[in-house]
C-alpha cells in the first residue's frame, strides 16, 4: 500500500498572498467521540470551520487537530447536555 508524505503544510495568507508556511507532522484525524472529549477535557473546544456547517476542533494552545465530523458532532451532543458549553463560535 503507498503511504503519503509524513508532514503537512500549513500556510498563513494574509490579503490573499502566502505570508508564511509551516511543515508539521501529519497527524491521524480522531475519529472517536471518547478522543474528542479527551481533547476537550485537556482545555481543548470545537470551534465553527472555515465553511458554513463544518466544525473545527482545536486543541488547548488553538493549534488544529484533525477529526471526523461525526466526532466532533458527537462530543458537541454530549458537552451540551453534560452542562459544558463548546459551541461553535
Amino acid at each position: 500500500m503507498a503511504t503519503g508524505p509524513d508532514v503537512t503544510s500549513v500556510a498563513d495568507i494574509v490579503d490573499g498572498k502566502v505570508i508564511n508556511v509551516r511543515h508539521l507532522p501529519r497527524q491521524d484525524p480522531l475519529t472517536k467521540k471518547s478522543q474528542v472529549l479527551l481533547v476537550l477535557r485537556a482545555g481543548g473546544r470545537i470551534a465553527a470551520g472555515h465553511r458554513p456547517g463544518l466544525l473545527q476542533l482545536l486543541g488547548a494552545d488553538d493549534s488544529p487537530i484533525p477529526a471526523w465530523q461525526t466526532a466532533l458532532k458527537a462530543a458537541q451532543a454530549s458537552y451540551a447536555q453534560s452542562g459544558d458549553t463548546h459551541e461553535p463560535q
